[in-house]
């Protein structure tokens, strides 16, 4: 399952992975960033989605939102943003010349219609326009996760709003869909249909990153992440270059204020990983247990 693992790892980088052999010293999805200037600070490892019962809030998260005057996401989720996120469902979709119907083999159509009415009782057509990447996270979603989901990102978002505190964002909802769009179409066609062959394999890795993340195994998270080369291959856009990129703008925010920030856990190890980067940069960073 190569493509389903790299599949699942987008619920915890937002886009992507980390060299397993480049740890974090110390399993923690929190962490306090000092020294060099900065207010004190937090950055937090988060898991896009996940299913409501295994929602947990980590050691010392509750008190970090309240020492922290501000929030900073990948993207900030705020009704400030709607227009932008409005904007860029557009991106989630094929052209209009080339449904779903006429990207994949007749065969795989065929077999995609049946997985949908048969496993999670749902008609295509509302679905033919969208990408295979997108389409394939909600029906591993909708087919593995019998309950509620949730997001680490609302509920941050909801508990600073309660605050009265601002939520940033590290880049913009375009920048991320453009990320996501290097993803040739013939890779997401292939992440969709291992999803749809095999969808009792794909239920046992969402299971088992779900419970790496509970555990709060971080290089475990990335090991997890980091068995295949088509995952290598992509690092460096959607990985490494983004993190290198959030590394002064981070900086400018913890200057700044107190801040907590807040991004997939697959950007927080590694050597090109952002803890590893702040730490280059001058400042403490220390696992928060």
């Amino acid at each position: 399952m190569i493509h389903t693992r790299i599949l699942f790892a987008l619920a915890l980088w937002g886009v992507c992975c980390v060299p397993a052999t480049a740890q974090t010293s110390g399993s923690s999805l929190l962490w306090k960033i000092s020294g060099k200037g900065a207010k004190s600070s937090y950055l937090m490892g988060t898991i896009h989605v996940i299913p409501q019962e295994d929602f947990f809030l980590p050691a010392g998260l509750e008190t970090a939102v309240k020492k922290s005057k501000q929030l900073v996401l990948e993207i900030p989720l705020d009704n400030s943003n709607l227009a932008s996120l409005l904007s860029a469902m557009t991106g989630m979709l094929l052209p209009a010349d080339k449904p779903l119907n006429k990207l994949l083999s007749e065969s795989q159509f065929t077999d995609l219609q049946r997985f949908m009415k048969d496993s999670i009782a749902t008609a295509i057509p509302m679905y033919e326009r969208i990408k295979p990447i997108y389409l394939a996270q909600q029906l591993s979603l909708s087919h593995c996760v019998s309950g509620k989901t949730v997001s680490y990102e609302t509920w941050l978002s909801g508990e600073f709003r309660k605050q009265k505190k601002k939520t940033l964002g590290l880049e913009t909802v375009k920048e991320q869909m453009t990320i996501l769009d290097s993803i040739p179409l013939e890779s997401q066609v292939s992440y969709l249909m291992e999803i749809v062959n095999n969808p009792a394999e794909a239920c046992l890795q969402l299971d088992s990153m779900f419970m790496l993340y509970r555990n709060q195994d971080t290089d475990a998270l990335m090991a997890f992440t980091q068995k295949q080369d088509e995952m290598n291959a992509m690092q460096e856009t959607l990985l490494d270059t983004r993190n290198q990129k959030w590394i002064p703008e981070i900086e400018a925010f913890i200057r700044d204020e107190k801040t907590l920030i807040a991004v997939g856990a697959g950007h927080l190890s590694g050597e090109k990983g952002v803890i590893q980067l702040l730490r280059n940069a001058g400042y403490r960073v220390e696992p928060v247990f």
